[in-house]
């Protein structure tokens, strides 16, 4: 017996990783680290929310959404080969974006003491 007997189209669906949400997340990461080069405070504030609690945010939605689909019993997950850890690579940008906008936070305050 094949796996195509066991199979019944009209009960499973096939689904993939959301990878829009992860490219969402992306985005934000790369807005973070577009707001490094601007020199006021406020986008510095800006890209260290954005960096931290919209791109940790965003990525536990991935995550969430990932893992439902994964273990639904009428799903079939046709895993995307390399994104494995796509999402581990997004969170470390984001908290790199985030420590360099706290740094500059720091030192935009530090100044102004």
């Amino acid at each position: 017996m094949s796996v195509d007997e066991y199979f019944d189209e009209e009960t499973y669906q096939e689904q993939r990783p959301p990878l829009w949400i992860l490219a969402i997340a992306v985005v934000v990461v790369a807005l973070a680290f577009v707001l490094l080069a601007r020199s006021e405070l406020a986008a510095h504030l800006v890209g260290y929310i954005l960096g931290s609690f919209v791109c940790v945010g965003v990525v536990a939605l991935f995550i969430k959404v990932d893992s439902t689909r994964r273990s639904s019993a009428d799903v079939v997950y046709l895993e995307v080969p390399g994104l494995r850890y796509a999402w581990s690579v997004v969170l470390i940008a984001g908290i790199s974006a985030c420590g360099l906008h706290a740094w500059q936070v720091a030192t935009e305050l530090a100044a102004r003491a």
